[in-house]
């Protein structure tokens, strides 16, 4: 599968269980058996969905975060980013900030997040942490407009 340039190693199938079996077939024609075709319901799959989109959507908010704060300290943000890369928990998607756009824009993110967040107020919930992530986002883009 390949999504933005990325290509995974695995797709989610989430639905009925006969209308899934019928598409993990289809999956298993293009691919070999590397490919990993995880099945369930449609409900937990878009709560992956979500769940992956408002991560990144939180990794992209740390790294422009720590961007700032380097400026602020007077260290050099890319030399930052390297060593603080080093260690392999962070992984290096999602790392750069950008000085034209230093928030994040994406049709999946900039729909993703609003979305869960919604969803969680519906559920009774209401999600603060990913509240504060987007607001300090829209804060940004404002900021650079």
């Amino acid at each position: 599968m390949h999504c933005n340039g990325y290509s995974f190693p695995f797709v989610i199938l989430g639905g009925e269980r006969p209308a899934v079996d019928v598409v993990a077939e289809l999956y298993k024609e293009r691919f070999t058996g590397e490919f990993r075709i995880m099945k369930t319901d449609a409900k937990t799959a878009e709560l992956v969905k979500y769940g992956e989109n408002a991560f990144l959507a939180t990794k992209v908010t740390f790294f422009n975060e720590f961007f700032r704060i380097a400026e602020a300290f007077g260290v050099d943000v890319d030399e930052f980013r390297e060593l603080l890369l080093l260690d392999p928990r962070i992984g290096r998607s999602h790392s750069f900030a950008y000085r034209a756009h230093p928030f994040y824009a994406s049709k999946c993110l900039d729909k993703d997040v609003p979305g869960i967040i919604e969803a969680t107020l519906a559920a009774g919930y209401g999600s603060p942490f990913l509240r504060a992530v987007r607001d300090v986002n829209d804060t940004w883009r404002r900021e650079a407009s």
